[in-house]
């Protein structure tokens, strides 16, 4: 029935030439589904509905089809250019190294994407994942992750000067640290919940950060809410 109905809507249009921008607001109501049904429909429904269709991508309730888009990601750079959101909950996926690879070479061909959402399974955030960042060309606005806050973490926050939100829920290591008081010139929202004293500062120190939402810990006192000081914008959400 869905398809039928898109045959004779692809007829409808042709005859009646439907402006872009009013196909956009159409193909916005769709369902995921129902908008890859469209796309099939005809050439001139998949050039507009394809743009929304890979606009945000969360398959996080589609574990088992994170190979098939990564594939995909990583080998249509029609597709792939349409991407400015991304959400990828790894909690079932086993972090091989031909995993890891796929994922390095998606992100390689996602050079519009603005907002990454990566979450890991705790015995996973000691992976060295953020060598999947190696090569990428995208500047982040926002970026949520449970990656263990270590050297290559901080290397690929160096490269994001366009960050405005960053939210660290990875546990703690032992592993140095450091970012360059320059990185990041524009981070304003910082959210925590498992680093220790010296990322939270690393992160506050010198930045215009003015919502901060972060865990306390007995045995830190009063040492998280001191980091805040270090922030050179007065904090105005906690």
């Amino acid at each position: 029935m869905l398809a039928h109905n898109a045959n004779n809507t692809a007829r409808f249009c042709r005859s009646t030439i439907l402006p872009v921008e009013v196909l956009e607001l159409i193909f916005q109501e769709l369902s995921p589904y129902e908008r890859y049904q469209v796309m099939l429909s005809s050439t001139q429904f998949h050039a507009v509905a394809s743009r929304i269709q890979y606009r945000s991508i969360d398959p996080s309730q589609l574990p088992r089809q994170y190979i098939g888009l990564l594939k995909v990601l990583g080998t249509n750079t029609h597709y792939s250019s349409f991407v400015r959101s991304l959400t990828l909950d790894l909690y079932l996926t086993a972090k091989t190294s031909n995993f890891l690879r796929l994922l390095n070479r998606a992100f390689r061909q996602l050079p519009s994407l603005q907002e990454l959402n990566m979450e890991l399974y705790p015995r996973d955030s000691v992976l060295p994942i953020p060598r999947v960042f190696d090569g990428c060309t995208f500047s982040l606005r926002k970026l949520a992750t449970s990656v263990a806050c270590d050297a290559l973490l901080a290397r690929f926050l160096e490269t994001q000067n366009q960050l405005t939100e960053l939210t660290l829920t990875g546990y703690r290591t032992s592993s140095p640290f450091i970012v360059s008081p320059s990185a990041m010139p524009r981070l304003s929202t910082f959210r925590t919940v498992h680093v220790g004293i010296p990322v939270l500062s690393q992160i506050l120190s010198g930045r215009p950060i003015q919502v901060v939402s972060m865990s306390l810990f007995p045995d830190e006192k009063f040492e998280p809410l001191d980091a805040l000081v270090s922030c050179n914008q007065t904090i105005k959400k906690l």
